[in-house]
């Protein structure tokens, strides 16, 4: 496996994982409040974080994600 294709695979786990958030958050299994100590979405920043570092574009389910956070959160 290439570090190409490693990187491709993280970033569609963490994607995949953002969108199970945010169904989650969609049908009222997750409170805001349990967003706030998420391990998922803790996962998800961490992932987000590294790929702007890397200069790598937010795929479409963790830039939802991460807005749909900040609407929750107030941030």
């Amino acid at each position: 496996m290439t570090n190409t294709s490693e990187l491709d695979r993280v970033i569609t786990l963490a994607d995949e994982v953002a969108e199970q958030v945010l169904a989650s958050l969609d049908s009222g299994s997750l409170t805001t409040g349990a967003l706030r100590t998420s391990k998922e979405v803790a996962l998800v920043a961490e992932v987000a974080a590294i790929l702007e570092q890397a200069a790598v574009a937010l795929p479409p389910g963790i830039c939802r994600l991460g807005m749909r956070a900040a609407e929750q959160l107030g941030v």
